[in-house]
């Protein structure tokens, strides 16, 4: 006999994975619209109040609560993006606003850098991935969404020069709190913030191009040592900020766990 699992009408899906489901296919149609190595990275999707609800994929009955907008990254390999905008990488890297510092919240007197993204290309490449994203999420479930549904979606550049930069100022940053805190207590001392553009390569993965990026991150904080160890613990409390409730995710709270985790 076959099992309840097996028997329940297969339009009834949970919405969450309706959605994931969507973007995986809209962000795979992107990369061949656009040929490039394009790739995302997603927190959630959830209907407010609604989290464990599943519901009818026929129109009309689907449709997410207006509140529920999708929230992730997506980011496209910087040699890529030099082609398609008649630039070398390296004069497109050396667009990307250098870091600037601004006063530590937790350490009086204490300035921390940390590095901006909001640049001309970057906001042009939001505004059209998004307008993209959003009618092919719309073709896909099968009614338009509201233009602010992907309001929160960011768009990146990426490269192994681009995470080096920002593990360099966060490195800066952890050494410049070990040396007026003292490391013998990393676990309840906070942490240095990271920014979207790396937080987000720990977000649901939509496929496997995501996991050279997430492997060189890891051991280059495994390099850092203690520095390394404070870091990651910056990472994975802004990740889990975004995934709060989601019994279907969790992320490492140390970072010698995910090592172990990306090794399994």
């Amino acid at each position: 006999m076959k099992s309840t699992e097996s028997q329940k009408p297969h339009a009834f899906i949970p919405y969450r994975e309706q959605v994931l489901s969507a973007l995986r296919s809209s962000v795979d149609d992107m990369r061949h619209v656009y040929e490039m190595t394009l790739f995302g990275s997603f927190a959630s999707p959830r209907i407010q109040g609604e989290d464990q609800r599943t519901l009818p994929s026929d129109v009309g009955q689907n449709h997410p609560n207006p509140e529920s907008d999708i929230d992730g990254c997506m980011y496209v390999e910087i040699d890529d993006l030099a082609k398609e905008t008649d630039q070398d990488s390296q004069s497109l890297y050396h667009q990307i606003p250098s870091g600037i510092s601004s006063p530590s919240p937790i350490l009086q007197g204490t300035h921390l850098m940390h590095r901006s993204y909001e640049w001309e290309l970057k906001k042009d490449l939001e505004i059209e991935y998004r307008s993209k994203l959003s009618d092919l999420l719309a073709q896909k479930l099968g009614r338009k969404l509201p233009d602010h549904v992907v309001q929160d979606v960011s768009v990146f550049p990426i490269s192994l020069d681009i995470i080096d930069g920002e593990l360099h100022l966060l490195e800066q940053n952890a050494q410049s709190l070990l040396s007026l805190k003292g490391s013998k207590d990393i676990d309840h001392m906070a942490p240095p913030f990271p920014s979207r553009m790396l937080a987000g390569l720990f977000y649901y993965p939509l496929d496997a191009q995501r996991d050279h990026y997430r492997r060189y991150v890891l051991s280059r904080l495994k390099s850092m040592r203690k520095c390394g160890e404070l870091i990651w613990i910056g990472i994975a409390f802004q990740v889990s900020i975004f995934f709060s409730g989601d019994k279907n995710f969790s992320i490492p709270k140390t970072l010698n766990s995910a090592l172990k985790a990306t090794k399994s």
